[in-house]
């Protein structure tokens, strides 16, 4: 089911700190698909501690999602009032300073996150395959695209489905630790390489339905410099 072992620990797992987990953070990921080469992506870096009075974490990242629906290019979000920090498009920065909680749509009626689980129906059960870290990256300042070593994950955990805007969306924690429960920093970054999967829901040649899996590889980190 799951499409080889993770780098690190498993995103799917518990978040270690439990329940008081408090992220400092709400890091939001509004994703679309305009046609099988082009997508549009818009991330957004909110406090949490602004957060308005009567308003829960997961409601105001609801907004900030469709604030990110509603705006009509790159620019119009980049300079959107609504919420405070800072805003990014098509992956651009993603990366965290603090402890955060990220809520990620995709925006398509016939793509989805992958949401077999591992042991259905016991006490047991979790997704398998969310959100998988692997061992090496794409090292984007070289002209060859190289691959180089990435860090094992150590600071994401609690990968799990909930329904954002009436669509299932991915939330996960961020708890911002290495692997010695330090936070990190500029001077000693985690850079991971980190994967997103889904389903996208397609008819074949014979008209048979059939899912086809489909990985979103943002290149994400921990660098102790932004939201």
């Amino acid at each position: 089911m799951a499409s080889g072992p993770q780098w690190g620990k498993d995103p799917h797992e518990k978040n270690p700190l439990g329940e008081a987990f408090q992220p400092d953070y709400v890091c939001i990921i509004y994703f679309r698909f305009d046609d099988p080469k082009k997508t549009m992506v818009r991330q957004g870096y909110f406090a949490t501690a602004d957060i308005p009075a009567g308003t829960t974490e997961k409601q105001f990242a609801e907004l900030m999602l469709k604030e990110a629906a509603k705006a009509k290019s790159s620019k119009d979000w980049l300079n959107n009032p609504t919420g405070d920090k800072r805003k990014e498009f098509n992956f651009n920065g993603f990366t965290f300073g603090h402890t955060a909680r990220i809520y990620m749509l995709v925006d398509n009626d016939n793509i989805r996150f992958d949401d077999r689980k591992v042991d259905p129906g016991t006490a047991d059960e979790k997704y398998a395959n969310l959100v998988r870290f692997t061992e090496y990256r794409v090292d984007k300042d070289a002209s060859d695209f190289r691959l180089i070593p990435a860090d094992q994950n150590f600071s994401f955990f609690a990968a799990s489905l909930t329904e954002l805007s009436g669509r299932k969306g991915l939330v996960m924690d961020n708890i911002y630790q290495t692997e010695d429960g330090r936070a990190p920093s500029k001077e000693d970054p985690r850079v991971y390489s980190m994967n997103f999967h889904l389903m996208w829901d397609a008819v074949d040649k014979e008209g048979n339905l059939t899912s086809i899996p489909i990985v979103i590889d943002p290149d994400g980190g921990n660098v102790g410099s932004r939201p």
